[in-house]
């Protein structure tokens, strides 16, 4: 069996095959394949979801609610003002690492723009720090599996 590396795919689908399950997932630098591997045929394929922007600044007013993916890179680090609403221009995947929807090494997240508040407050929960901010015109909040 031999390893072949490729350059990276804008997305990449999830299935279960083999007993394994995969993740979907957005863009990433590199991929690989097994040459000369009998591939099993997957029992259930989903559509990729896209890599998380930075921020949700682009998204202010919109009221849109975005699904999307966040790296272990993307969830390390980032400034983020706020604690359950958060400022738009905090670091989304970093956000949601705070607001305990995603572990440390990422995963999929869903969040909603929603307008700003007179004041934000931060706190500490997962590992992460939030900052205590003023007036701010637009903001995010998560969705869970509990509302």
């Amino acid at each position: 069996m031999t390893i072949t590396f490729l350059p990276g795919r804008d997305s990449y689908s999830a299935a279960t095959a083999n007993g394994v399950e995969t993740r979907r997932w957005g863009s990433w630098g590199g991929s690989f394949f097994f040459e000369g591997a009998e591939a099993g045929e997957p029992e259930e394929e989903v559509a990729a979801v896209e890599a998380c922007p930075a921020n949700a600044r682009d998204l202010r007013g919109t009221g849109e609610t975005v699904t999307c993916g966040c790296d272990a890179a993307a969830s390390a680090s980032g400034s983020v003002w706020g604690s359950e609403t958060y400022t738009d221009d905090s670091r989304i995947c970093r956000a949601a690492v705070h607001a305990g929807v995603i572990e440390a090494d990422g995963g999929e997240v869903t969040f909603t723009v929603v307008d700003g508040l007179s004041s934000y407050s931060g706190s500490e929960a997962n590992g992460v720090t939030t900052r205590d901010y003023g007036t701010w015109s637009g903001s995010f909040e998560f969705q869970t599996d509990e509302g």
